[in-house]
């Protein structure tokens, strides 16, 4: 598994996130996994692992590098 799974968007109380034994792409196409968690407030979220795509953790990835994305401008759902 390389794709955080649209799937998790109806876990709505996940905490943990642990993606270590996934090296995760880490790409825009995971703008919708940061509007996902801006939209519903997943702020206490704790996501673990590292990018294959990118030598960064998902989480600075995610908090950091996909808010500057193009898609990011359009709205959730």
């Amino acid at each position: 598994m390389t794709d955080i799974p649209f799937a998790i968007q109806n876990l709505m109380s996940l905490q943990r996130l642990d993606l270590t034994n996934a090296p995760t792409d880490c790409t825009c196409d995971l703008v919708w996994f940061k509007k996902w968690l801006d939209y519903f407030d997943m702020s206490g979220l704790t996501i673990y692992g590292r990018c294959v795509t990118i030598n960064q953790e998902v989480s600075a990835y995610v908090h950091t590098r996909l808010p500057t994305c193009p898609d990011m401008k359009l709205q959730f759902g």
